[in-house]
């Protein structure tokens, strides 16, 4: 224990002067300043960091309604150039993965769309104690954002409907295209050879007769 008191005073006083000669006194250290927060600058970091990820959300939307438009139209394309032997049961597992990445999709866009109104709310929050409806607290004679704007986290609700009737057109278009497609037996009838061309002795060139000819 009187070590660690020891050590308290060492860290506390200023020692001595070496060899005595100034007469210098211990003094005691002063305490450390108080930490103060900047609320605007913490509010300006916030109001940053939520539009960087509304913009994130919005980018990772986009990309969704091109991966699923881009797979569907492939699949399309597979069907329609009979590159898939289609099967009954090779059949029935495309509509399967059409379903399951319908529903993945449309899952994937509904989370999105609700944290895309959360963050908008978070940023309407940050503009309304920055000061930004206050009014003459920046422009003279108004506010800088109206009332309406505050209902800002709640805009945009026909991009969601609009990007979830995208991704069921395209999938009830490749179901049908599936559905329709001729099945395997179709596909392999035209390129296959006549049965009566295989047997031996058989040619399938015409016969050529002799002409006849006046006199003989």
């Amino acid at each position: 224990m009187a070590k660690w008191t020891e050590l308290w005073h060492w860290l506390a006083l200023v020692p001595e002067a070496q060899g005595g000669s100034n007469g210098a006194t211990a003094v005691p250290c002063q305490p450390a300043q108080s930490f103060k927060v900047d609320f605007q600058v913490c509010l300006l970091e916030a109001y940053k960091k939520h539009s960087a990820e509304l913009a994130s959300i919005e980018d990772r939307l986009n990309r969704l309604l091109l991966v699923i438009l881009g797979l569907f139209a492939a699949g399309v394309s597979a069907v329609e150039a009979g590159a898939i032997t289609l099967t009954p049961w090779a059949r029935l597992d495309l509509l399967v993965v059409v379903v399951v990445f319908t529903f993945f999709a449309l899952h994937y866009n509904r989370e999105m769309q609700c944290l895309r109104g959360s963050v908008r709310h978070l940023l309407v929050r940050c503009e309304t104690a920055m000061g930004f409806y206050d009014y003459e607290r920046f422009l003279p004679g108004g506010a800088l954002y109206r009332k309406s704007e505050q209902d800002y986290s709640t805009k945009g609700q026909f991009l969601a409907v609009t990007t979830a009737i995208c991704i069921l057109v395209a999938a009830i278009g490749l179901s049908l295209v599936i559905l329709d497609a001729p099945p395997a037996s179709t596909q392999t009838r035209s390129g296959s050879i006549h049965p009566s061309s295989s047997r031996s002795g058989s040619s399938s060139l015409p016969v050529v007769r002799p002409l006849d000819l006046p006199g003989r």
